[in-house]
């Protein structure tokens, strides 16, 4: 059975004693019934994980005291960027989960014309919040041990301005005229472009692939905006040799 797998947004380092609190401790001590001696792996997703063994429990507190430092290959070595226009709650919190656990390393809500969701400073605040923690999760259950970047809500248009002329862009359109095998080149970076619950404008449509984006379809079917950009991103991993692909 594989070690239950905690982040700790902390410096870790070998021999070192930390203290859990919040949600993880919980976790460990009310939900997992962890026991003093049990081992457990921790990480703070910047790169490399600590064995580590339980010395302490308490009801809302546990510690523990790290290992040796490891750096498994669960990292993707495709620099892949995910821009998703902003979806209702569980939608988006499902495409943030699964973009993770496929490798992204950063993802890019964006405002789009046909959104359906509007945040205040506060909200939005609130909300990138929440996928930060949806994210964790995600690296915790998946072995991942490197967080994504995940950008405050932006306009599309702001977006376009500032992509990387040398990124192979893709645009996912239910009319686009390409296909994936076609586009993505292995070694290149990638950006992957999914809009909202109405779909992109016309004018956004025609601003993107003004801006480089290439228009690509994925078949006949018109995909829910939480299932096309996993479809998407599970086929250029593949396609870039990340999933065991070319």
């Amino acid at each position: 059975m594989r070690n239950v797998r905690i982040y700790i947004d902390a410096e870790l380092d070998q021999g070192q004693e930390v203290e859990l609190g919040g949600s993880a401790a919980r976790h460990i001590a009310q939900v997992l019934r962890k026991r003093v001696g049990d081992p457990l792996v921790v990480f703070n997703g910047r790169g490399g994980e600590f064995a580590a063994n339980i010395i302490a429990v308490k009801k809302n507190s546990v510690r523990v005291q790290t290992g040796s430092r490891s750096s498994p290959s669960t990292n993707s070595g495709l620099d892949l960027a995910l821009w998703h226009g902003l979806c209702r709650g569980s939608r988006m919190d499902s495409v943030v989960q699964k973009a993770t656990e496929l490798g992204v390393h950063r993802i890019q809500p964006l405002l789009c014309e046909r959104g359906v969701v509007k945040l205040d400073a506060k909200r939005e605040r609130k909300r990138v919040d929440h996928w930060n923690s949806i994210a964790i999760g995600a690296c915790e259950q998946s072995g991942r041990n490197l967080l994504p970047a995940i950008a405050r809500p932006l306009v599309l248009a702001d977006c376009l301005e500032a992509l990387d002329p040398d990124c192979i862009a893709i645009m996912l359109d239910p009319v686009g005229g390409e296909n994936l095998e076609s586009v993505v080149t292995p070694g290149k970076a990638i950006v992957v472009l999914t809009g909202p619950e109405g779909g992109f404008t016309e004018a956004e449509r025609t601003a993107c692939i003004d801006a480089g984006f290439r228009s690509v379809a994925l078949g006949p079917r018109i995909m829910r905006t939480e299932t096309a950009p996993i479809v998407a991103l599970g086929l250029v991993q593949f396609l870039a040799g990340d999933l065991g692909g070319r």
